[in-house]
């Protein structure tokens, strides 16, 4: 019975493609089901839903990366302070060896 209209005493009355109850010719929402009587606004509700659902994915995909990088960033610190040490010591034992 999807949006069926019936002529009931002269009144037309219209019934929710969701859940079949009967509509006020002028309702937007059904007060049973709380659909809209055009499917295209129940379908802006389902792609606002799902948009927010992709951007939570990317923002945790975001601070995933992030977090690698900085793991990689501490790593490469190391890595400088070590060459560093060594490039003193290097520096020191050339300073020590002169006459």
């Amino acid at each position: 019975m999807p949006n069926e209209e019936s002529v009931n005493a002269g009144k037309i009355k219209t019934v929710c493609n969701y859940c079949g109850s009967e509509l006020h010719p002028n309702a937007k929402v059904c007060p049973a089901c709380g659909h809209y009587k055009r499917k295209f606004l129940n379908w802006i509700k389902h792609l606002a839903s799902a948009t927010a659902l992709v951007m939570v994915i990317v923002a945790i995909v975001q601070l995933l990366f992030a977090y690698g990088e900085k793991i990689d960033t501490r790593e490469m610190l190391d890595e400088v302070e070590i060459v560093k040490s060594k490039a003193d010591a290097t520096l020191a034992t050339v300073v020590e060896s002169r006459p």
